[in-house]
C-alpha cells in the first residue's frame, strides 16, 4: 500500500512539473521565441497597423495623420535578421507626391533612440502592387526604424541642454500649443543682453512648418551649432549677424507623427497657408517678429526651411519681387551656397502667394525672403544626419561671407573652418 502511494505521489509530482513547463513557455513573452514585435507609443512615433506575412516579414500600414507618408515605431525580436518591410501606398504613384517613395527613398533606424542612425539600402516601388518595400539588416535585438532620420521635441530639448551655459544664446518661449508644449525661438549674437542690430546684419529662420519635414530641423540645429561655435569662422558670423531661430513650429505635429499641423478632432492643416489664423505657433512667430521691428531692429533676411521628406536640397528666391541691387544680394548667397555645397542642387524660383512665414514678413515689413526647400536632387537621398547639419553650417558660411566687407558680388570662396 505505502508503495502504491509512493508511486501515486511520483507521478503526481512529473505531471504537476510538466503543467509548471507548459505554462511557463505559454508565459514566455512573443519576442522571447523568436516573433517579431512593433510599436510606435513613443514622442514621434507613428504606426498603423502590421502583421507578420513571413518569419522575416512585416506589413505596415501608415497612419491617416501621416498623410501616407511618415513612420517611425520601435521593433523587437530582429537581432541578426535581414527584415524586409512592405508598406502599401496610399498617395498616388502618378503624381509628384510619388517621388516621397521613388525607390531612391532610404529609410533610417537606430539602435538607441538617441544615437546615431544609419540609412537602410534604398527601397522599391511596386506601382502595381502600390507597394514600397525596403530591408534592414539588424544587428541588435530592438531599433526604431523611421521613414527618415527624426528630429523630435527630445532631439530639441537635447539641443538647448547642450548650449544651456552659452553666454551668446538666449532662448524664449515664443508660445504654447494647443496640447501644451512650448515653441522655442533662439537668439544668437555677440552679446544677446546688447544687442545693436545697427552694425549687424539680422537673419530670422523658421523650420519644421510640418511635422514630417525631420530634415528641415536638422538644418536649422546645423545652422545654430555654427553660429554658437567657438572656431574663428563662428565668432566671425557673431561679430557680423544676429540670427533667431525656430527649429521646430509645430511640435504638436511632431510628437504625434503627423504630417501637418493637428487642429484637434482628427483634422489637421498645412501650417504655411494659415497665418492669417490664430494657431498658438504661428501667432508667437508674428509677435516676435513685430516687436522686433517695433523697437527699431531691422531684418536682412527670413529664411524658412521646408522639405519633400528624406531628399536632398534646393533653394527656391523670391526673385521677381526685388529691385536690381538687392537681386545681387540674393544672387551673391545663392551662389556662395553652389560653392561651399556643390554636390546639393540649388535652383532659383519664386513662392506662391501666402505661403507662411516668409511672405508674412516680406508682405508687412518688405523684407527679402527665400525658401531653401529640401527637395529631390542630389546623392539619391543618401544624405545623412551630419551632412544635413553641414547645409546648415554652410548656409551660415555663406551668410558670413555675403555680410563681410567686399563680397557682396560673388567672387572666391574658401570654406570656412569653425
Amino acid at each position: 500500500m505505502n508503495g502504491r502511494a509512493a508511486g501515486w505521489r511520483r507521478k503526481t509530482r512529473l505531471g504537476l512539473a510538466v503543467c509548471l513547463v507548459v505554462f511557463l513557455s505559454l508565459a514566455v513573452p512573443a519576442e522571447d521565441k523568436g516573433s517579431i514585435t512593433l510599436s510606435a507609443d513613443f514622442d514621434n512615433g507613428s504606426l498603423g497597423e502590421w502583421e507578420l506575412v513571413a518569419p522575416d516579414t512585416v506589413r505596415f500600414t501608415l497612419t491617416e495623420a501621416s498623410g501616407g507618408v511618415w513612420f517611425h515605431f520601435h521593433v523587437r525580436g530582429v537581432k541578426g535578421r535581414t527584415i524586409t518591410f512592405v508598406v502599401p501606398m496610399t498617395r498616388s504613384l502618378t503624381r509628384i507626391a510619388a517621388h516621397y517613395y521613388d525607390g531612391r527613398n532610404r529609410p533610417a533606424y537606430s539602435y538607441s533612440s538617441d544615437g546615431k542612425w544609419e540609412l537602410a539600402q534604398p527601397g522599391r516601388v511596386d506601382e502595381e502592387a502600390k507597394t514600397f518595400t525596403f530591408e534592414v539588416a539588424f544587428r541588435e535585438d530592438a531599433a526604431w526604424v523611421a521613414y527618415c532620420i527624426p528630429y523630435t521635441n527630445d532631439t530639441l530639448a537635447a539641443l538647448l541642454k547642450e548650449y544651456a551655459d552659452n553666454p551668446h544664446l538666449r532662448v524664449r518661449v515664443l508660445a504654447t500649443t494647443a496640447q501644451g508644449r512650448p515653441v522655442h525661438g533662439l537668439l544668437i549674437a555677440d552679446d544677446p543682453d546688447n544687442l545693436r542690430p545697427e552694425v549687424h546684419h539680422t537673419v530670422w529662420v523658421v523650420a519644421r512648418e510640418s511635422g514630417w519635414e525631420a530634415p528641415t530641423s536638422w538644418v536649422a540645429d546645423g545652422l545654430i551649432r555654427f553660429a554658437l561655435g567657438s572656431g574663428p569662422a563662428s565668432k566671425e558670423f557673431r561679430h557680423r549677424l544676429i540670427v533667431n531661430v525656430v527649429p521646430i513650429l509645430a511640435p504638436d505635429a511632431v510628437a504625434g507623427g503627423w504630417k501637418e499641423y493637428p487642429t484637434g478632432g482628427g483634422e489637421q492643416t498645412y501650417l504655411p497657408v494659415r497665418y492669417g489664423k490664430d494657431h498658438p505657433g504661428v501667432v508667437g512667430v508674428k509677435t516676435a517678429v513685430r516687436d522686433w521691428v517695433a523697437e527699431g531692429r531691422t531684418i536682412n533676411f527670413a529664411l524658412r526651411f521646408h522639405c519633400f521628406g528624406w531628399l536632398s536640397s534646393q533653394h527656391e528666391f523670391r526673385q521677381e519681387q526685388y529691385l536690381p541691387w538687392e537681386q545681387v544680394e540674393f544672387d551673391g548667397l545663392a551662389d556662395r551656397l553652389d560653392r561651399l555645397v556643390p554636390e546639393v542642387r540649388w535652383t532659383r524660383g519664386h513662392l506662391f502667394p501666402g505661403l507662411g512665414f516668409v511672405e508674412f514678413c516680406h508682405r508687412n515689413f518688405q523684407v527679402k525672403g527665400a525658401t531653401l526647400t529640401l527637395a529631390l536632387g542630389a546623392r539619391d537621398n543618401q544624405m545623412t544626419q551630419a551632412e544635413l547639419q553641414d547645409v546648415g553650417q554652410a548656409l551660415g558660411e555663406a551668410l558670413l561671407n555675403l555680410y563681410s566687407p567686399g563680397s557682396i558680388l560673388p567672387g572666391s570662396l574658401p570654406r570656412a573652418v569653425p
